[in-house]
């Protein structure tokens, strides 16, 4: 996360203040950048020594509302709170399992297996040469017709590798993008 990612959630967060209360924190965090921009440290070590915009967000609206009802004046709307009940979350849990097992887990096989398949198709169709060159000991060949076949199985398989590289990569990130939201939906 840099300076201007993190300045964006940050007033994302703090949407419900006043502007000039907001303004007012803005600036604050702003100011941070500066000092440490001339004491040499990097955005991504003051970023995590300040901790996520959510968490300061939270933070200083529960401080502005604090303050509010102190002095009798009106509050801003209390964003929705989640539940953070250990009871919740077992339950959200169990129920995640019982989902995960009964619905996703059958498709995440099938993809699985075309995956396996997939490599092992391109494996295969890569070692082909080998092979054709170990046929040369058990049997007459025609040399030129065979030749052109497996340079063309194997073009095939190196082309299916390359492929595959980026549908690994491509259900690498949906499976974490599937776990971050299963964590998420837990945690609240």
């Amino acid at each position: 996360m840099d300076k201007r990612t993190f300045m964006r959630e940050l007033t994302y967060h703090l949407r419900e203040l006043p502007n000039e209360e907001r303004t007012a924190i803005l600036q604050d965090y702003e100011d941070h950048f500066k000092i440490a921009e001339i004491e040499g440290k990097d955005e991504q070590s003051l970023i995590l020594e300040l901790g996520t915009p959510r968490r300061i967000a939270e933070e200083r609206l529960t401080a502005y509302q604090f303050t509010q009802k102190d002095s009798k004046q009106s509050t801003p709307k209390q964003l929705p709170k989640k539940s953070n009940h250990p009871i919740h979350s077992l339950l959200l849990a169990f129920i995640l399992i019982i989902f995960n097992v009964v619905i996703v887990l059958a498709p995440a096989a099938a993809v699985f297996g075309i995956w396996l398949s997939g490599w092992g198709v391109a494996l295969g169709f890569s070692l082909a040469p080998i092979a054709w060159i170990i046929s040369f000991f058990y049997r007459t060949i025609n040399i030129i017709p065979e030749f052109f076949v497996i340079l063309t199985i194997t073009s095939l398989g190196v082309l299916l590798g390359i492929g595959m590289i980026y549908v690994t990569k491509a259900l690498f990130v949906a499976l974490k993008a599937y776990l971050k939201w299963n964590v998420n939906l837990i945690r609240g």
